[in-house]
């Protein structure tokens, strides 16, 4: 099966869980990947990954402030890939751009959100009715993502899956790692991974942290990630 995927291969959740399915199922499947990011944002894993297995990434201007141009590219690509399916991530009803310059040249096309906010939200809203009309096949990670993207229409519910192996405890890595960043054995550490971004809210974590350390001393937090809100968070905490 040929399948083009539209969506992020940078440093964010998106990105990872796509790469995870690609992985398990490329004795399956070929992939081709659309992004609008540009190389230099891509992960370098990932860029390994496709190299290794011979799927090509198109580095694409924004359909949102450029469509005629991405109009132009996506069609090129439809017309010399040919793909099976058009599998489109996105975080919102903007996706129902993508299904319109599609449907004339892909069969099968899917649309899969993964969260409950847009940085477009006029367009969002504009473009909620015509994505509920479109023969599409719907998926979301959750049933808010659902919600959000496709009110009430017929969705099938793809929870995010890791391969928990990955995350399996591991003394050396723990001790190895607490050496590193100054933590004593005894004390208890609370780990956040995620970007510094709005939707992963590490303003709140902050401030429940703060509630715990008024009965436990003890106790240390952790964040592991980057972006826009780095710096801001960082100034929250010092304050």
């Amino acid at each position: 099966m040929k399948i083009l995927i539209k969506g992020s291969l940078g440093v964010n959740g998106i990105a990872q869980v796509t790469m995870n399915y690609c992985e398990k199922l490329k004795n399956e499947n070929s992939y081709e990947f659309v992004v609008c990011e540009t190389p230099k944002l891509i992960r370098k894993d990932f860029i390994e990954i496709c190299n290794n297995n011979g799927w090509k990434i198109h580095y694409m201007p924004s359909q949102v402030t450029s469509i005629i141009r991405y109009k132009r590219a996506l069609k090129n690509i439809f017309k010399s890939y040919k793909p099976d399916i058009y599998h489109i991530n996105g975080n919102s009803c903007l996706m129902c751009i993508d299904v319109l310059l599609a449907k004339k040249y892909v069969k099968n096309i899917i649309t899969h959100c993964h969260s409950t906010s847009t940085k477009f939200p006029v367009l969002n809203k504009l473009l909620k009715p015509m994505l509920k009309k479109q023969k599409i096949l719907r998926l979301a990670c959750s049933k808010e993502a659902a919600l959000w993207a496709y009110g009430n229409s017929e969705c099938i519910l793809l929870r995010n899956a890791i391969d928990y192996n990955r995350f399996k405890y591991s003394e050396i890595i723990r001790t190895t790692k607490r050496k590193e960043l100054h933590l004593r054995n005894d004390e208890l550490v609370i780990l956040q991974v995620g970007n510094f971004e709005y939707e992963k809210n590490q303003i709140y974590s902050i401030k429940l942290f703060e509630m715990i350390c008024k009965k436990n001393k003890n106790i240390k937090m952790v964040f592991c990630g980057e972006g826009e809100d780095r710096y801001s968070i960082k100034k929250y905490v010092e304050n």
